[in-house]
């Protein structure tokens, strides 16, 4: 079987570590979160997007399960308001942190 995953939260589950190799977590396989690279091998992965998410300030986030707000959506009709935008300065060393993950993941040779 072959799959490709539109969006996943990789990136941002290995940022949430805060150590340095945590990309070898992800390669050697942690068994935490959707993916990690043996288990992507073994199911047949092909491609995915990687989302780049940076929470807002006014969430503690411990997971990359972000929560959900079930008592707010229990109606018909919901409306959740949005978080403030997080400044540029602020968002910009997370994204270049996940980039940088991403991109160490990207340089292992895979074997067909």
């Amino acid at each position: 079987m072959n799959f490709f995953d539109g969006h996943n939260d990789v990136l941002f589950r290995l940022f949430l570590k805060n150590k340095k190799d945590s990309d070898q977590d992800f390669l050697n396989g942690d068994n935490e979160g959707h993916l990690d690279f043996p288990r992507m091998k073994q199911a047949g992965f092909k491609g995915g997007f990687f989302a780049i998410y940076v929470p807002s300030q006014e969430e503690e986030v411990a997971s990359s399960d972000k929560p959900v707000k079930y008592d707010l959506m229990a109606n018909d009709e919901y409306s959740l308001p949005l978080p403030a935008p997080v400044p540029v300065k602020e968002a910009l060393p997370v994204v270049l942190n996940k980039i940088a993950l991403l991109s160490k993941i990207e340089k292992i040779p895979i074997k067909k």
